[in-house]
């Protein structure tokens, strides 16, 4: 080969140093995060340069609009459902007339009840039966401060069948799970506000869970309380009475 070709080829060819700097293993790219004891630190290979999703991301306009239209529903439903349920009470306290009996014609509808002997007050004492309800659980009867007797409407919690203590256990449960998974529902809605409108996650799966199992939880704290205190003057109250 002459020295021309040869020096042709030389200049055709890229220098050692060229070809190394071209073909060499890329370094790492840089991450976000170069803590010790990451995953990132061990890679020796290009790494994908992502950005913390949950830090950068923005929802659309339209997502707004959607969560917003949510969260009115939901409030609309909840005010039409309470209504509804005012309506169904029946009358209201205020635009009627307010009527007063003597106790002892109770269970005789009245709004005041007052002692046939003192005239005292005594309409905290009863335990007047809705329609469609059970039987309160309470004392059956209390004396008035002058000494005179009355029946309170009530009975005590041992003194109902077993079937009907497990009816309504049973019934007391189911209806608390009832009214829970309907508030979850308005409970995502408040979670997907504070998600996505705020950017308070943690804090929105707190309130949320707080609306579900407020129901719940409301409904065992008005039944338990009166079946123990009665359990523990049936049971407990007695028998001190006795010695």
């Amino acid at each position: 080969m002459s020295t021309e070709t040869c020096g042709r080829a030389a200049d055709m060819c890229p220098p050692r140093d060229a070809f190394a700097m071209r073909f060499r293993t890329p370094p790492p790219a840089r991450a976000l995060d170069q803590r010790p004891g990451t995953r990132l630190d061990r890679h020796s290979g290009p790494v994908c340069d992502l950005v913390d999703f949950d830090v950068k991301f923005r929802p659309s306009s339209l997502g707004l609009y959607m969560v917003t239209a949510l969260i009115l529903i939901g409030i609309f439903a909840v005010v039409i459902f309470s209504a509804w349920i005012v309506s169904r009470s029946g009358r209201s306290f205020l635009v009627r007339a307010i009527t007063t009996l003597p106790a002892s014609s109770f269970p005789e509808r009245a709004d005041v009840y007052v002692c046939d002997k003192c005239a005292r007050d005594v309409t905290k004492r009863f335990r007047p039966r809705g329609s469609h309800s059970w039987t309160p659980v309470g004392s059956p009867s209390f004396v008035c401060r002058c000494g005179q007797r009355y029946l309170t409407g009530a009975i005590e919690w041992d003194y109902l069948g077993l079937r009907e203590r497990h009816r309504r256990v049973w019934q007391t449960l189911v209806l608390g799970v009832f009214l829970s998974g309907m508030f979850s529902i308005f409970g995502i809605l408040v979670y997907l506000a504070l998600r996505f409108l705020f950017h308070l996650r943690d804090a929105g799966f707190l309130v949320a869970v707080f609306i579900t199992a407020l129901p719940f939880v409301w409904l065992q704290m008005t039944f338990w309380p009166e079946v123990l205190a009665s359990m523990w003057r049936t049971r407990i109250g007695s028998s001190f009475e006795h010695t």
